[in-house]
């Protein structure tokens, strides 16, 4: 072996004993354990390298070249050539084997049974359609004839706040439905286009009913109390219920999306068909900011929603998807909901919070975020503000005033007494039209124009309206909220018509909506909602 080394080029070291020897091809014993052990531990090679899974599965595919001798049965077939007719009929045989695909069209069939079993998971959409509450009045189609519902979308119907309604309902009246909340009402309520009427109430209630009928639809709560809230604390005194946060405002709807605001700061974005919430916001507020009026009330308008907190903080908000627009910090506390004027200038009016500062109305442009002008009122403002195409109306302990729209100068001060309620316009700056009032004296009427005093009800029957309340503009009728129930009055000269009794005071005021000829509705203070007609 030492000649041998030498002819190769020097001595081959010789391997230690217990060494694993040299790599080698694979012979007749490794074959015969491949076949007798399987793939299991063979796959594991010292040195720790991992080999590929295709090789130790190559051998397997060579176990079908004995098979593929089998075809050595055509070397008869070979020695036979002399005879070609009977390997003709061979190739008969061959349609036996054709048979075989065949055999394979019915297990194509198989996948084929699974198409109605790939439908049965489509089974459940119809039942998720069946949790969405819709109506008729949505469904049907809208002809000249056909079914048609007048909306009050938001507080004072529109983004301006004008808080009127086309449709008329006049005295007397007759009871369609009563509907009763888990609490006393915390707003009057909102009525969407398909027959949907929304209202929430101060036990942390959002309700849904059916406005022709009364029918409850269904009901959700408003979040419950956090432990890091500053009202935590309350709570652990067992002052405040943890699950009962109250609603701070009237809704707004824009399709089939419905806006919300609690005490808590949460201002919540729902589902108009099965209440669940799409998306929610929480302001930063403090516990003076949480003791009611959390949040004014929002309207839409260009696909976002806009609402001012107690905090001073005016949020834009998609309504979609609930990105924040703009969030703009406005110092003072709002005095009444946000309206629009125009398509995008929003209005505010601001109380002051230290003492020795003036109260101002500011306004925002929708779009960009922008400030616009402001200008200080002569005294506190109350909960009266409206916007009309040309005017920017306001009302508080110095009377009315209207404001122009372009640059915030005054137009005209009516200060023949205490505005102590909203506001509700009929008819537009150049027509004429009218602006209501609700007084420390009674309802009032002034020329949109002008500011001229065109008449004063002080309640000759005994039903002036209430103090924070809302008046409605119904046709040619002004409906207001009056001591027991709700009184009605003459847009033309402040005729007192009639009036109609509640079971507890209205809240907010009445609202006149739904289908021709449209009904009157009420939230009272005692957790109740009600439905009136004109009687025939």
């Amino acid at each position: 072996m030492a000649k041998r080394g030498a002819q190769e080029g020097g001595a081959r070291p010789r391997p230690r004993r217990g060494a694993e020897p040299p790599a080698r091809g694979p012979g007749r014993r490794t074959e015969e354990r491949a076949a007798r052990d399987g793939p299991g531990p063979a796959f594991r090679e010292p040195g720790g390298r991992q080999p590929a899974a295709s090789k130790p599965a190559a051998p397997k595919p060579a176990a079908p070249k004995p098979a593929a001798t089998k075809p050595a049965a055509t070397k008869p077939a070979a020695t036979k050539a002399a005879a070609p007719k009977p390997a003709a009929p061979k190739p008969a045989a061959t349609k036996p084997a054709a048979t075989k695909p065949a055999a394979a069209k019915p297990a194509a069939t198989k996948p084929a049974a699974t198409k109605p079993a790939a439908t049965k998971p489509a089974a459940p959409r119809p039942a998720r359609r069946k949790k969405l509450v819709r109506f008729d009045a949505a469904e049907a189609p809208r002809g000249p004839s056909g079914p048609r519902v007048h909306a009050w979308a938001c507080a004072g119907r529109t983004p301006s706040r004008a808080s009127r309604s086309p449709l008329r309902v006049a005295p007397p009246l007759e009871e369609v439905w009563r509907a009763r909340l888990g609490g006393p009402a915390a707003s009057a309520p909102v009525v969407a286009a398909d027959g949907g009427l929304y209202v929430g109430d101060r036990e942390g209630g959002v309700w849904l009913l059916d406005a022709a009928t009364g029918a409850v639809l269904h009901a959700r709560r408003t979040p419950s109390i956090a432990e890091a809230s500053p009202t935590w604390p309350l709570v652990q005194a067992g002052l405040v219920a943890p699950d009962r946060v109250p609603v701070s405002a009237a809704p707004a709807i824009s399709e089939w999306h419905l806006f919300v605001g609690d005490d808590e700061g949460t201002f919540s974005c729902l589902r108009r068909g099965d209440a669940d919430a799409l998306w929610r916001k929480a302001a930063p507020l403090d516990l003076a900011a949480r003791q009611g009026w959390t949040y004014r009330a929002p309207f839409v308008a260009d696909g976002a929603v806009v609402t001012v907190d107690a905090g001073g903080s005016l949020h834009v908000a998609d309504c979609r998807h609930g990105t924040t627009r703009f969030a703009l910090f406005l110092r003072d506390r709002p005095a009444a909901a946000p309206a629009l004027q125009g398509e995008r200038r929003v209005c505010v009016a601001l109380a002051p919070r230290r003492a020795g500062e003036a109260a101002r109305v500011v306004t925002v442009d929708l779009a960009t975020g922008e400030r616009g002008w402001h200008r200080e009122l002569p005294g506190a403002p109350g909960p009266s503000l409206a916007a009309t195409r040309e005017r920017v109306l306001v009302g508080g302990d110095f009377g009315l005033l209207a404001l122009a729209a372009a640059d915030g100068a005054t137009a005209w001060h009516a200060a023949g007494g205490v505005v102590t309620g909203g506001l509700a316009v009929a008819g537009a700056d150049s027509e004429g039209g009218t602006v209501v009032a609700v007084t420390a004296g009674g309802l009032a009427a002034f020329d949109l124009v002008t500011g001229a005093l065109r008449w004063r009800g002080a309640g000759r029957r005994g039903a002036p309206p209430l103090a924070g309340t809302s008046p409605c503009v119904a046709g040619d009728v002004v409906w207001t909220a009056a001591a027991g129930g709700v009184a009605a009055w003459s847009l033309h000269d402040g005729e007192a018509l009639g009036r109609a009794r509640l079971p507890g005071a209205a809240i907010d005021g009445p609202v006149v909506a739904g289908a021709d000829p449209g009904l009157l509705f009420v939230a009272t203070d005692r957790g109740e909602v009600l439905a009136f007609r004109q009687a025939p």
